[in-house]
């Protein structure tokens, strides 16, 4: 007993200290919030050029990427100047930062997903030749009609029998008996 109150004593005192002579992160300075946060979108952009340089993709889209980047970078620098107006990161504002730059990668993909999807429906075929051209227009009273004849036509789905529970097996010795 005395071996665990004086081992419980002694942890509850180095804690007290450790605290005590850790270095307050936050409020931070301002200055060093930015270099860490410049570092960090830097870093992200250098993976994002190597893996574009990976699967060889033409200098039009590397620019149009680069483009989406810096928006997305310049929403970081808008909050980060906000942020840093009285000199020093609270822990709040550095969180909501922090948030924003582990995600940038993952925003700038989705953005990018978008607008290629965009492109894609541009590039489809004209209205002209395709099938739904082609076919002649249904007023809406012929497909009304069309849906109620269907409707009077279609036999309602036959109602579940509830299923019976299977039978036990019963093992051979007990059934001679």
């Amino acid at each position: 007993m005395r071996k665990t109150v004086a081992f419980l004593a002694f942890v509850f005192f180095a804690s007290l200290s450790s605290l005590a002579l850790a270095e307050q992160r936050y409020p931070m300075d301002a200055d060093e919030f930015r270099q860490t946060i410049t570092a960090r979108v830097e870093a992200t952009w250098e993976k994002i050029e190597k893996k574009l340089d990976h699967h060889k993709v033409s200098e039009d889209r590397k620019q149009e990427i680069r483009a989406a980047f810096d928006e997305a970078v310049a929403r970081i620098d808008q909050v980060m100047d906000k942020a840093s107006t009285d000199g020093q990161i609270s822990r709040g504002e550095a969180y909501k930062i922090n948030t924003m730059t582990s995600g940038l990668r993952g925003k700038l993909r989705s953005t990018l997903a978008v607008n290629r999807n965009d492109r894609a429906s541009e590039k489809r075929e004209p209205a002209s030749t395709s099938r739904s051209a082609r076919k002649p227009a249904k007023s809406e009273d012929s497909r009304d009609e069309e849906l109620d004849s269907q409707s009077q036509t279609r036999k309602p789905a036959p109602a579940r029998k509830a299923e019976a529970s299977p039978k036990k097996r019963v093992p051979a010795k007990k059934a001679a008996r």
